[in-house]
């Protein structure tokens, strides 16, 4: 079971295609929102947000958190199923974490969660809701790879 964790309201256009993706994983994905804040500085914003972020961690303490963020380690996509194997393998249930549109606070998270991972998608800037689609898009293609159905080819 992987939980996803994102910081938004709506998805705009990408709904449609989320949604086929939740359908497509099935009860593999749970999808977990929190509501952005929308008053504020960025770095207010940030920091709110990270707080909701660590207090859902703290409510869920057998999650590990995986943050995506620019900073984050890349992986293709092999690498990426061999890495949700590893942890699959290991009964470990991770929580991917897409914050908000001014990213998450890096030293108030990592005071809370040392040992935090984090992955980047991308080296582009994408929209939340397009890192959102990403990111199940990956999950689900990490899931035909195990399958060995031919939805991923090289």
């Amino acid at each position: 079971m992987i939980t996803i964790l994102v910081v938004a309201d709506s998805f705009d256009h990408f709904r449609t295609p989320i949604e086929t993706y939740l359908q497509r994983l099935g009860s593999v994905v749970s999808l977990m929102k929190i509501t952005p804040q929308t008053r504020g500085d960025p770095q207010t914003i940030r920091e709110r947000e990270t707080v909701r972020i660590i207090d859902f961690l703290q409510k869920h303490p057998r999650l590990t958190p995986v943050l995506l963020d620019e900073m984050g380690e890349s992986m293709d996509t092999r690498a990426f199923h061999a890495f949700l194997r590893h942890w699959g393998i290991h009964a470990q249930k991770l929580c991917l974490i897409v914050g908000g549109a001014y990213g998450v606070s890096r030293a108030t998270i990592t005071e809370h969660a040392a040992s935090l991972k984090t992955l980047r998608l991308s080296d582009m800037t994408l929209p939340h809701a397009l890192s959102l689609l990403v990111l199940l898009e990956q999950v689900y293609r990490s899931q035909q790879i195990e399958k060995n159905t031919g939805y991923h080819h090289e």
